[in-house]
This record gives structure tokens, C-alpha cells and sequence, in this order.
């Protein structure tokens, strides 16, 4: 009985899980809070990026057009969302903006593992994770308060669940892009 229960376990999710959590506490964590409270000179404010967005949200709640005057352009399907954190203060507003993209980017890969090979995931989960962590374009979009991880995690969505043979969900997924 020893001996199967023994063969059944590996260590690989343990380790695997033990970098993870090194890389996020010594390098990832630090660095992306630093990152998240970088002042812009030229706007005086953090997360430039996000700032458009919530300006554009403001400008729409109100019923001007959102994209008078602003060099960003962003999907109009996020408008309602944007929108939503204008009633937020700004500080408020931008951290609620890390937990809606983080948790669509979770809730993307959590519908990738739950569709793949099970003896599959833990490598998968493993090489997500270590993307993201030692990643530079992941820490500067949270810098910059950027909405790129949710249409990534959108595009990656649809292509899962097209392959799957989901096409209608999959074709939904798509309605964040910019027309």
C-alpha cells in the first residue's frame, strides 16, 4: 500500500510551487507595487494610462463624447466598466482596475486548466505563473494601468473555447476589440 501511494506523488507541484512563490516575494510583489505607484510627471498621476480611461468613463457618465480630446483609444465595450470606476476616487478607481483585469487573466487560465489533460496542468499553471512573474510588459502594464491583459485574456479565451467547439462563446469572447 506504501509503495502506490508513494509512486502516485511527485514533488514537481511542490517545487514548482516553491519558485512561484520565491520569484513572486523577492522580485514580482516589490517590483510591481513600485511599479503601480510611479508618478507620471507630465500628468501628475499614476497609471497614465488607466487616467485616460477614467477620464473617458467620467465623460461618459456625463454623456459627453468620451474620446474628444484623448490620443487613447479603447474599446467602447468597456465604457459601461470605465464608467462604473469614475465614481470611484482616482486611487480607488485604479486599484479596483488591477483586481477586475487580474481576476478576468485568472478566471482565462483557471477555463484553460479546467479543459486540459489533467497530467497537463500543473506544467501549464507552472509556466503561466513564471511567465508573469519574471515578466517586464506584465509589471509595465500594470504601471501604466493598461487594459492589454484583458484583451489578451480575451483573445486566448476564444481561441480555447473555438477549439473546443465553442464557436458562439468563443465569438462573444471577441466583443472587447475595438471596432
Amino acid at each position: 500500500m506504501q509503495r502506490i501511494i508513494h509512486n502516485q506523488f511527485s514533488a514537481r507541484p511542490l517545487i514548482y510551487f516553491a519558485i512561484l512563490v520565491f520569484i513572486f516575494w523577492n522580485s514580482f510583489q516589490p517590483s510591481v507595487v513600485y511599479k503601480f505607484n510611479i508618478v507620471s510627471p507630465s500628468l501628475n498621476k499614476a497609471n497614465v494610462d488607466f487616467h485616460a480611461y477614467f477620464s473617458g468613463g467620467e465623460a461618459f457618465a456625463e454623456g459627453i463624447d468620451p474620446f474628444k480630446g484623448t490620443r487613447f483609444v479603447y474599446p467602447p465595450t468597456f465604457l459601461p466598466l470605465y464608467s462604473l470606476l469614475s465614481k470611484l476616487d482616482y486611487n480607488n478607481a485604479r486599484v479596483a482596475w488591477v483586481w477586475v483585469y487580474s481576476i478576468i487573466f485568472v478566471l482565462t487560465l483557471g477555463l484553460t486548466l479546467f479543459w486540459i489533460e489533467p497530467r497537463k496542468r500543473i506544467d501549464l499553471l507552472f509556466l503561466v505563473g513564471l511567465i508573469v512573474f519574471i515578466s517586464f510588459p506584465f509589471a509595465y502594464h500594470v504601471q501604466q494601468g493598461q487594459m492589454d491583459l484583458i484583451v489578451a485574456s480575451f483573445s486566448f479565451a476564444s481561441l480555447v473555447l473555438y477549439l473546443l467547439g465553442q464557436k458562439n462563446l468563443s465569438a462573444l469572447s471577441l466583443l472587447s476589440f475595438p471596432n
